[in-house]
C-alpha cells in the first residue's frame, strides 16, 4: 500500500510540474473505490467479525489506498480539503504504530503545515470570491505575507499543543497509549527462547533500549545478569526450552511471594527494583539474582507461570510494554565452599539436565583434562569457567562458512566466538562430567543513566551464561565468556540524553494512566501546600518589615493576615497601570518603529500606509474628515487652514511617491512630515 501511495505522489508531482499531461476520470475512480470497498468488506467480514489486531492494519491499508486514489483525481478545492482530512487520519493512525518521541516532532510539523495550508486556503478563497481586503493586508508582498503566516502558525501551534497537553493530563483514563500501540505486533530486538550455533557472517547488534530498571532501595544494579529463559535441550546445534507444562504460581492479583530457589548464600545483598520493558517476542520476565517476590499490574496480566527451567512467564493480553517490580537476593559466589555432599537426582531430572547428543569425542576428553585434578562438582565447574576465560577470546565475527559441528569447530579450530559458544561449550563439558547444567539467556550489565536514575538495558546487552547444579547449593551461575568491548564513549553523553527523552516520553505519555494521574495530582497538592506555607512565611516577613516603616502606612493595620491582600492590591494596581501605559504608548511605539524603518531605507509599503492613516487621524481631530468619495486633491481643497493644507499636500506627494513610485527619498521624508503635522496646534 505504501508503494501505491508513493506512485500516486510521483504521478501527481509530474502533473503539477507539467511533465505529464493526463487526467484520471472521476467516474473510473468511483468505480475503483466501490470495488475496493466491496473487496474489503468481503475479505474482513466473510468469516465473522475480525479481531482488532487484524482490523487496524486492514483499515490502514484502506486509508492509504483512498489517499492514493484521491491524489490521482485532485483538481477541485473540495478535493484538497478531503486530502487534508486524510492526512489528519494518517497522523492518528501513526500514533498507534510510532511510539518514539519522534512522533511529537512530526506532530508539531504537521500542525504548522496544516495551519499554513488552511490559512492560505482561506486567503485564496477570499480573493476568488471578490471580498474586500484591508489596505494594510493588500499592501503586503509575498515575503511579508509569508512571515506573518509563519508567526501565526507558530503561535497557534504552541497554543494547540499547550491546550492538548493540559487536556491530556487531566482527562480521565484507565490504560496508557502503549496498550493501543501493542496492536501493531512489532517485535523489538533480538531476544528469542532458543540458541542456534553455526550461523555465518557478523553478529549484528542493536543498541535500542529494551528495559529501564530503577533501583527502589538504592542498590547498585550494574553488572547484574537479568535472566529470562532457561534452555535445557541440546541437539548438537540448537538449545531450546523444554516443552513441558508450566505451573501457575499465583492468582491474578497482588504480589507473588518467594519464587525461585530458596537456598541463599551466606553472603550477598538485597535488591529491590522496578522494570519497564519494551515488547519482546518472548513473554518472559527478566529477573536478577534469586527472586523472592514479584508484583505485576493486574489489569495487564492474568498471572505468572513457571516452567521446568525456572523461567517466569506471563500471560499478557498483547505485545505492550511490561511493568513489574521484584525483590531478590544477589549471592556472593565466593561464599560458596565445596562440600562433599551427595544428592540423588530423579530420572526425569537426569534426562533433562544431563542429556547430550552425539558429540565430538575430543570435547569429553577436554572436559576430563580440565576437571581431572578436581573431585568436587563446584571445583570442576570453576576450573572449566577459568579455562574458557583464559584460553579463548571473544569475537562478534561468525564463521564465514557452515561447519558440520560448530561447537567442536569453536573449541579446537577457531578458538573465538560470542557468548553462545562459550556457554554451550561449558554446559556440554559439565554434562559430560555428570554435572547437571543448562543455559540461561537474558541480558547482562547495561548502562546507568544519571539523567533518569535508571539502568538501561540495550538489545546489544543480550547474553547467555551457564547454570550448573551444585550439590548443597542448587543452581549456580557460571559465566565463561570474556569481557565484551564496551560502548563507544564518544557518543555516550548524546545517547544518554536521547534515552532520557525517550524514557520520559514513554513514562509520561505512552504509559500515562490513572496511576500517573494520581501521582501527578499528589505532586501538585504537595507543591501547592508548600507554596501556601511559603506565602504565609513571606507575609509575616513583609508585615514585620512594614511595621518598621512608621508613618508609611498610616491607618492601615499591617498584620500578617492582611499582607496577602495588600500584595494582591499592589499587583492588580500595577497590572492596570502597565496595561494603560501599554495602550497609551503602543500607537506611538508603532509609529516610531515604522518611521525608523522608512528613514533607514528598510521600510515597507504597509509602513507608508500606516503613516498616511495617522496623518488622516490628526486632521480628523482638527475637524477635517475625509469622506470615502473624496480624492486626495478634493480633500486638500476642503481644508480651510493654509498651514494644515500645505502640510497635507506635502504628505500626500511623499506618500504617493514612496508607495507607488518606490521613491526612497520620499519614504525617508514621510515620517518627519507626519511628526511635524502632529506638532501643529
Amino acid at each position: 500500500s505504501t508503494s501505491v501511495l508513493a506512485a500516486a505522489l510521483l504521478f501527481r508531482g509530474l502533473i503539477t510540474f507539467g511533465l505529464l499531461r493526463i487526467r484520471f476520470p472521476r467516474w473510473a475512480a468511483s468505480v475503483v473505490a466501490v470495488v475496493y470497498l466491496g473487496y474489503f468488506g468481503y475479505d474482513e467480514f466473510a468469516e465473522g467479525l475480525p479481531s482488532i489486531e487484524r482490523l487496524i492494519p486492514a483499515s490502514l491499508q484502506m486509508l492509504l489506498f483512498f489517499t492514493a486514489l484521491k491524489l490521482l483525481i485532485v483538481s477541485r478545492r473540495r478535493d484538497y480539503f478531503y486530502l487534508g482530512l486524510l492526512a489528519f487520519l494518517h497522523m492518528l493512525m501513526a500514533s498507534l504504530f510510532v511510539g518514539s518521541v519522534l512522533y511529537l516532532g512530526l506532530l508539531f510539523l504537521f500542525i504548522i503545515l496544516a495551519i499554513l495550508t488552511y490559512t492560505s486556503f482561506e486567503i485564496s478563497r477570499g480573493c476568488e470570491s471578490g471580498a474586500p481586503i484591508a489596505e494594510d493586508i493588500g499592501a503586503l508582498n509575498s515575503r511579508q505575507l509569508g512571515r506573518r503566516l509563519a508567526v501565526l502558525a507558530g503561535v497557534l501551534t504552541v497554543a494547540i499543543l499547550t491546550l492538548s497537553a493540559g487536556l491530556f493530563v487531566i482527562f480521565p483514563r484507565t490504560l496508557g497509549i502503549s496498550s493501543l500501540q501493542a496492536l501493531q505486533g512489532d517485535f523489538r530486538i533480538g531476544f528469542a527462547d532458543e540458541i542456534n550455533l553455526g550461523a555465518t557472517g557478523t553478529l549484528a547488534l542493536d543498541d535500542s533500549p529494551v528495559m529501564h530498571i530503577e533501583s527502589m532501595n538504592g542498590a547498585d544494579l550494574d553488572g547484574l545478569r537479568w535472566r529470562g529463559v532457561g534452555l535445557s535441550h541440546f541437539d548438537g546445534v540448537r538449545w531450546s526450552a523444554p516443552l513441558g507444562k508450566s505451573v501457575a504460581l499465583s492468582p491474578e492479583t497482588g504480589v507473588t511471594p518467594l519464587i525461585g530457589e530458596r537456598r541463599r548464600a551466606p553472603q550477598g545483598r538485597e535488591i529491590d527494583y522496578a522494570v519497564t520493558m519494551q515488547p519482546l517476542q518472548v513473554k518472559a520476565l527478566f529477573l536478577a539474582g534469586q527472586t523472592e517476590s514479584i508484583e505485576l499490574p493486574t489489569r495487564s496480566f492474568r498471572g505468572i507461570r513457571v516452567n521446568e527451567t525456572d523461567s517466569l512467564l506471563i500471560d499478557s493480553g498483547g505485545l505492550q510494554p511490561l511493568w513489574y517490580s521484584a525483590k531478590g537476593w544477589v549471592s556472593d559466589r565466593d561464599s560458596f565452599k565445596p562440600a562433599p555432599v551427595v544428592e540423588l537426582f530423579s530420572r526425569k531430572f537426569q534426562n533433562t539436565y544431563l542429556q547430550l547428543p552425539p558429540v565430538d569425542p575430543r570435547i569429553p576428553r577436554l572436559a576430563w583434562q580440565i576437571a581431572g585434578p578436581h573431585r568436587l562438582p563446584l571445583d570442576k565447574a570453576k576450573a572449566m569457567e577459568e579455562y574458557l576465560l583464559r584460553q579463548y577470546s571473544y569475537s562478534r565475527e561468525l564463521p564465514q562458512q557452515k561447519v558440520d559441528d560448530p561447537l567442536a569447530h569453536f573449541l579446537f579450530e577457531r578458538r573465538e566466538g560470542h557468548c553462545e559458544y562459550f556457554a554451550s561449550a561449558m554446559a556440554v563439558m559439565l554434562r559430560s562430567q555428570g554435572i547437571p547444567a543448562r543455559i540461561a539467556a537474558g541480558f547482562y550489565g547495561g548502562i546507568y543513566n544519571p539523567l533518569t536514575g535508571r539502568q538501561v538495558i540495550r538489545g546489544s546487552d543480550a547474553h547467555s551464561w551457564v547454570e550448573a547444579y551444585i550439590n548443597r547449593y542448587g543452581w549456580m551461575i557460571f559465566d565463561p565468556t570474556p569481557l565484551v568491548p564496551g560502548f563507544a564513549s564518544g557518543w555516550m553523553s548524546y545517547w544518554l540524553i536521547l534515552d532520557a527523552i525517550e524514557s520520559s516520553w514513554t513514562s509520561w505519555v505512552l504509559d500515562y494512566d490513572v496511576n500517573h494521574q494520581l501521582a501527578l495530582a499528589q505532586v501538585v497538592q504537595t507543591t501547592t501546600r508548600d507554596a501556601a506555607w511559603n506565602l504565609i512565611s513571606f507575609s509575616a516577613s513583609v508585615a514585620e518589615f512594614l511595621q518598621k516603616l512608621e508613618g508609611l502606612f498610616v491607618g492601615l493595620p499591617v498584620e500578617p493576615d492582611n499582607v496577602p491582600w495588600v500584595l494582591l492590591m499592589i499587583l492588580i494596581s500595577s497590572s492596570i497601570l502597565l496595561w494603560l501605559s501599554w495602550v497609551w504608548l503602543r500607537p506611538s511605539l508603532i509609529l516610531w518603529r515604522k518611521g525608523r524603518r522608512l528613514q533607514s531605507g528598510k521600510g515597507e509599503t504597509s509602513d507608508c500606509s500606516y503613516l498616511y492613516a495617522k496623518a488622516l487621524a490628526v486632521l480628523q481631530r482638527q475637524g477635517f474628515r475625509r469622506e470615502n468619495w473624496q480624492t486626495a486633491e478634493e480633500f486638500a481643497r476642503s481644508i480651510d487652514s493654509a498651514l494644515l493644507r500645505g502640510r497635507w499636500e506635502e504628505i500626500t506627494l511623499s506618500y504617493n511617491a514612496a508607495r507607488f513610485g518606490a521613491d526612497a527619498e520620499a519614504a525617508r521624508r514621510l515620517p518627519g512630515l507626519v511628526a511635524a503635522l502632529q506638532r501643529l496646534p
